[in-house]
This record gives C-alpha cells, structure tokens and sequence, in this order.
C-alpha cells in the first residue's frame, strides 16, 4: 500500500513539471497582441508588423518595441543583432504562412521577450 501511494505522489509531482517544458506550455506564456500596420521604411514590402507576441510586457510596449528595432536610433553588432535601450533583437529570414518573412525576436533583462514577423 506504501508503495502505490509513493508511486502515485511521484506521478502527481512529475506531472506538472514534464507538462512546463512543453513547446506548447512556452508558447502559452506569449500574448498575441495588434500588429502596426504600415510601420514605415524598412526596405520590405509590405511594412506590417504582423504576428506580435509579447511575454512579461504589455502589449502597448511590445509595439513600442518594434517600431524601435524598425527606427534608426539602434547599433547594430557585428554578429547582425540589433541592440536599443537594453533591448537585443535578432531577426532572421523564415518561413510564415508559405511566404519568406523577416522574423524577429526581442529580449530584455527579467524574461521580457516580444516577437514578430514584417509582412
């Protein structure tokens, strides 16, 4: 009897910590915010800012956020990312919905991260 009840406490601790490392459990911490319709001169065409995810922000933040990764105030390192205001995105050339996009992911300091796509 000790031991299915042990048995069954372990399965009961294990259960939700194997659930939190999930793609779908990282996903779900993500909120799916307005996209900037016509957000300026970005050298792509359309200039949408589409698919704005936001973790730990807001999501007036998280456009605040793209807006600055498509202004001109930012350095660019050597390894192609960008950085502002302590923010550092990396962006890259993918795949959405079928169609080549410029894809973008932002993270700060205390597990802020926002992601989106131009399109």
């Amino acid at each position: 009897m000790r031991l299915v009840l042990a048995s069954l406490a372990a399965m009961l601790v294990a259960a939700p910590i194997a659930e939190a490392a999930t793609p779908t459990a990282e996903a779900a911490r993500y909120k799916r915010c307005r996209g900037i319709v016509d957000a300026g001169p970005t050298g792509s065409d359309p200039a949408d800012v589409k698919g704005l995810r936001a973790r730990n922000i807001s999501c007036r933040r998280a456009r605040r956020v793209a807006r600055r990764w498509l202004g001109p105030d930012k350095t660019i390192a050597d390894d192609g990312s960008v950085r502002f205001v302590g923010w550092l995105c990396r962006d890259e050339i993918g795949e959405v919905n079928g169609v080549d996009r410029t894809k973008v992911r932002c993270k700060k300091r205390g597990g802020r991260r926002v992601r989106f796509y131009l399109g």
